[in-house]
């Protein structure tokens, strides 16, 4: 595989899970409360908070 072809897949697949992440949060934001946001946040960030 020659670089280009290996840049084309790097940027490819750092593009694909941007969008799933802009996906992920946009349904979040118009299905979740801000309750369930903020206990989504809580489990995926556990230490974020003291």
């Amino acid at each position: 595989m020659n670089t280009s072809h290996m840049w084309e897949r790097f940027v490819r697949k750092s593009v694909e899970r941007l969008y799933i992440r802009k996906e992920e949060r946009e349904r979040e934001l118009l299905y979740l409360s801000a309750k369930e946001r903020y206990h989504a946040f809580l489990l995926k960030y556990p230490g974020f908070l003291p």
